[in-house]
């Protein structure tokens, strides 16, 4: 009940209530353990910050698909991660596993984006990832 109550006030609350779309992932990442310039250099490279990117699959700022989202535990429609805040939680949470998994270097974050069960390695993705990250620092 408190998870339902939780979502609920999440699904209500504005993107821009805690200001920009920045503050909505450095929320989620913080919550998730997630270095700030990580969670940015992510999203920047997934969305490019754009809430309603969409690809065949991937939906929001950190482009998750619906199925990734359902093994973290989410629960609502597919189209509700548009949501800012619903898909940035979702987003560093699974980057978050990624992390832990390769390390917070370019194998780990190649795990974001070839999937968290995979065998770490570096990879052009996570190559790009880490030179926005230090362009942010």
């Amino acid at each position: 009940m408190k998870r339902l109550f939780a979502l609920a006030l999440i699904m209500a609350t504005p993107a821009h209530a805690g200001g920009s779309l920045s503050s909505v992932v450095d929320q989620a990442a913080a919550r998730h353990g997630v270095p700030r310039h990580l969670a940015r250099a992510v999203i920047m490279t997934e969305s490019g910050f754009n809430p309603h990117a969409r690809n065949s699959h991937a939906i929001g700022l950190g482009q998750i698909k619906c199925q990734t989202a359902r093994g973290l535990g989410y629960r609502g429609a597919c189209n509700g991660l548009l949501h800012p805040v619903v898909n940035a939680d979702l987003s560093m949470r699974y980057l978050r596993q990624a992390i832990s998994r390769g390390g917070a270097g370019c194998a780990g974050l190649a795990l974001y984006n070839r999937g968290v069960f995979a065998k770490p390695r570096c990879t052009a993705y996570g190559r790009k990832v880490l030179r926005i990250a230090r362009a942010g620092e």
